[in-house]
């Protein structure tokens, strides 16, 4: 008889836990019996790939992860890097996709507070979030209930708990229309004088359960987040959590608290797969056990049995192993902020994970039979690209309309280029996203240096932290807990809580912008993200009402943030006076202390992925996703130090789905390694499929969204994307002299599809192609690291130098929309010249939208011009053009050809129109 006929479970049972049948031999033959009940549920969780990594694990072992700042690397709550000058930065990103899907509000909200665990589990204490969106098409009713409800539960959390959304992306794709993709990253800054790690020591030590109640809210969410998504997924709504963002503050607050006293030896947050994964992870990391009482867990239901306990996704709770005698000291720290705290159970020699109920070992698992000794598959790789790739790259631009200086034919109408571009600023993951991050509260905590909107990347101040106030001591809990008696945060409590906006809350999906386009328009940035159109650093903003980060500050003509003031003065860097249309302190709290001189360093952060790249060419496109979210760093001024990273993938038991999945991460690798910024750690979500009716697999475009921090040693060395000063010059970098600008595709040269130029642009895999002619092919662009390691770093020196007023890279959309949002940002024009002579140019369209890495568009004052041009010459030679001039605020954007004929003209009225109402449109609100 084999073991599965045996089993006091049937096969449909044992399927359900997401064990496979081989898996489930294995599991007897470890136990040397038949599991229970809650051991199969326990193994369940912990052997899928949510928490193994048993498809992955494999292809992870290639991220470089050692570096001269790295402190801590994989495997860990989260990732942390020295800054220097005593400062440490921990930052980690993860996703909470099928919860998503099912329960988008919820969904989103709890990926918010658990990344946020993961944080302050290190000892620091969270500065910024940013967030990684995919959706469906959003004309489709689904997608709009999704989209708003993802971002209504991302700003309710965040803005409850007071920590800022600085930035992000958001994507809009048919691909993702059965399965949205929530990946959200924090940054925190250390607090404590050690980082807090998660492995267990000490025999004897006590083991603390922390924070909130057990319930039976979010049971399984591991497994279900490892399985595809089907037309009975609806019915897992109780595999999705519910979130309390103001306990998750006082935890914050405790947890910090908790950690200065010395006396807390280990700390695990407990999410995907509660207790079961924190007792048995911190066990063997540390290589002891750990014997546990269920008895001791406050509980929010009556009659849980302990399958529900160990699989319980109940938020906002934590696990301690703290030192002997010392626990009363802890507990009385949680029990001030009003939180639960209770001895559970004690470190053990013997490395196995023992759990108690009703005085009987209720399971009994060698701890790294769940933690590290898991299943591991090496899947076989495909010898050759599957015939969807092979089949796209034969696409060339050849087989596109032909071009003419009046436009191109699409469906039978001639369109001509100002139509063009402004239907791609028009088109959602182009468009603003101002409707999203306008319902975020992005300058909570007074730090936010670039609001969402004004650069390639967020900015935020690093600033010695207050320590936290503890509040009086509050009377003892009732076994009900936290749900009735917030003591500081509870004002109103009897009703849903609601974050703390200007305007009223968040009533419906839109909290704060009930007049909507009432008002005037923003400014903006695109790249499917939410760094876009905010004021923060439009010409207006910065020279009419916050002298904080003009071209003049950087050159120290203006007092506000020049050396010697911070030196002489040195109290406050001025945040700007008006945002979003709310008003926000002219002054930021006093500095108690800067870096050496004086001088105010910050950290920069981004979240990137092109997620078309990357499915039309795993490989190429992953190393394009590295190569951007750096490029973004350096157009603000940071450095580049590392990355954390988001497999968001298919399944990756179809042999395609495991081709793309081996490709990305080789790329990742190599990318990371020429560019030397370690992975630090990061998330792996498969399974993204919807199962249709029929029974037909559909998956999502393979999305590994890389998210990366960068240090700015000094924050008057920063600028954004927009236009600052009229008669400003505009160059390109990136793009050689000896390519005769951007005239690779004249009569004399076949298309570029074809050129092996790195520095070329391409139609293949671009916005234009999609969204225009409705084609996703052709081949993505590739990565000259030589080329795009001396980009960014003239940008980064040009902005340092104080020489570059704006730098905004060429990404989705080409050059010509980096111009225009250019245009939009700065609230300025622009007069450029594009392309050679009209006559010798066969395709346009490969000119103004074509796209390519290795590319940066940076403006410069005129009185600059010859120290520039010549640093240019001796950094950069031949790989960069002066293509124009920056116009007056009345002046449109104007492109002629070499021979001075017009080819777009578009006012900036009809620009903003369309890219900051794109959205609004679409959802009927603002």
């Amino acid at each position: 008889m084999s073991v599965i006929s045996e089993s006091p479970f049937s096969p449909e049972e044992i399927a359900s836990e997401g064990i496979k049948p081989e898996e489930y031999e294995d599991i007897v033959r470890r136990l040397n019996r038949h599991p229970n009940k809650a051991e199969l549920g326990m193994f369940g969780v912990m052997w899928s790939e949510h928490c193994c990594y048993k498809n992955s694990r494999p292809l992870l072992k290639q991220f470089p992860t050692e570096g001269d700042r790295i402190l801590v690397g994989p495997g860990e709550n989260a990732g942390v890097v020295d800054l220097g000058n005593g400062l440490q930065l921990a930052f980690k990103i993860e996703s909470h996709n099928h919860p998503s899907a099912v329960e988008p509000f919820q969904g989103a909200a709890t990926g918010v507070g658990g990344i946020l665990r993961d944080i302050f589990t290190m000892g620091a204490r969270p500065i910024a979030l940013l967030n990684s969106l995919r959706f469906g098409n959003l004309d489709d009713s689904k997608t709009q209930r999704l989209f708003k409800g993802v971002v209504s539960g991302i700003s309710h959390y965040g803005n409850c708990i007071g920590v800022p959304t600085v930035g992000g992306e958001v994507y809009f794709d048919a691909a993702y229309s059965g399965n949205p993709l929530v990946n959200v990253m924090a940054l925190g800054l250390m607090e404590t004088q050690e980082i807090v790690k998660s492995g267990a020591s000490g025999i004897g030590n006590p083991v603390l359960y922390v924070g909130s109640t057990t319930g039976r809210d979010g049971m399984g969410g591991a497994s279900f987040a490892s399985a595809e998504l089907t037309d009975k997924s609806m019915d897992d709504r109780p595999a999705v959590q519910v979130g309390d963002p103001f306990l998750e503050k006082s935890l914050i607050e405790a947890c910090l608290a908790a950690f200065k006293t010395g006396a807390v030896v280990a700390a695990q947050d407990m999410g995907a797969a509660g207790i079961t994964c924190s007792t048995s992870e911190m066990a063997a990391k540390g290589g002891v056990g750990i014997e546990f009482d269920l008895d001791k867990v406050p509980v929010r239901e009556s009659g849980m049995v302990p399958y529900e306990y160990l699989l319980s996704e109940s938020q906002e709770r934590m696990l301690f192993v703290a030192e002997k005698g010392r626990e009363q000291e802890l507990i009385d720290i949680f029990h001030r902020w009003g939180l639960h705290a209770v001895v559970a159970g004690t470190v053990i020699e013997e490395p196995i994970v023992r759990i108690l109920f009703k005085g009987e070992i209720a399971a009994e698992i060698t701890a790294t039979a769940l933690a590290d000794n898991t299943p591991i598959y090496h899947r076989e790789l495909l010898t050759q690209p599957p015939e969807y790739a092979r089949k796209a790259w034969e696409w060339t631009a050849d087989s596109l309309p032909e071009c003419t200086l009046a436009g191109i034919e699409i469906d039978g109408n001639l369109q001509n280029w100002n139509q063009i571009l402004l239907k791609l600023l028009d088109t959602p993951t182009i468009a603003s996203k101002r409707w999203v991050y306008r319902q975020y509260d992005h300058q909570v905590q007074n730090n936010t240096v670039v609001l969402p909107g004004g650069a390639d990347a967020a900015v935020v101040r690093l600033r010695p932290l207050e320590p936290c106030q503890e509040k009086p001591p509050q009377p003892p809990l009732s076994k009900g807990g936290l749900q009735e008696q917030e003591p500081a945060l509870a004002k109103g409590q009897e009703e849903p809580p609601q974050p703390p906006l200007s305007k009223g809350g968040l009533q419906e999906e839109e909290p704060a912008l009930t007049k909507g386009q009432e008002e005037p328009p923003q400014p903006a940035l695109s790249k499917g993200g939410l760094q876009e159109e905010e004021p923060a650093l439009t010409k207006t903003t910065l020279q009419e009402e916050e002298p904080a980060l003009t071209k003049t500050t950087l050159q120290e003509e203006e007092p506000a943030l020049t050396k010697t003031t911070l030196q002489e003065e040195a109290e406050a860097i001025p945040l700007f006076k008006k945002a979003q249309g709310r008003e926000t302190p002219e002054l930021s709290p006093p500095l108690t202390k800067g870096g050496p001189g004086g001088v105010i360093p910050g950290v920069a952060a981004t979240v990137d992925c092109n997620s078309r790249y990357v499915y039309l060419d795993p490989y190429e496109g992953a190393k394009a996703v590295v190569a951007e979210a750096a490029r973004n760093l350096s157009c603000v001024g940071a450095e580049p130090i590392a990355v954390t990273d988001n497999l968001n993938f298919g399944s990756p038991e179809k042999p395609i789905g495991y081709w793309q999945l081996a490709s990305a991460c080789r790329g990742i690798a190599d990318a990371c390694r020429e560019l030397k910024t370690p992975v630090t750690g990061g998330n792996v979500s498969l399974y993204n499929e919807t199962i249709d009716s029929d029974g037909n697999p559909q998956p999502i475009y393979p999305t590994p969204v890389i998210g990366m921090v960068g240090l700015i040693a000094d924050l008057t060395k920063i600028c954004g994307q927009g236009w600052q000063n009229k008669d400003d010059l505009i160059y390109v970098l990136g793009i050689g002299k000896s390519d005769d600008a951007i005239t690779m595709n004249s009569t004399e040269n076949s298309s570029s599809e074809n050129s092996e130029i790195a520095t070329s642009p391409t139609l293949g895999g671009s916005e234009y192609l999609a969204a225009i002619h409705g084609i996703i092919a052709g081949k993505p662009p590739k990565i000259n690291f030589e080329l795009e390691r001396k980009v960014q770093a003239v940008c980064r020196d040009g902005i340092r130098q104080g020489w570059v007023c704006s730098a905004h890279d060429c990404a989705e959309g080409g050059i010509a929309i980096a111009l225009a949002e250019s245009c939009i940002s700065g609230k300025l024009g622009a007069e450029v010249h594009l392309g050679g002579n009209s006559a010798s140019v066969s395709r346009w369209d490969e000119v103004f939208f074509g796209e390519m890495g290795n590319c940066i568009v940076v403006s410069v004052a005129p009185k600059n011009q010859g120290i520039w041009e010549a640093y240019l010459e001796e950094y950069l030679p031949k790989m960069w053009q002066k293509i124009g001039v920056v116009g007056g605020a009345n002046s449109p954007l104007r492109v002629v050809s070499a021979d001075n004929l017009g080819l777009i003209e578009v006012g900036m009225g009809d620009m903003g129109d369309r890219f900051y109402n794109a959205i609004e449109r679409r959802i009927g609100s603002v």
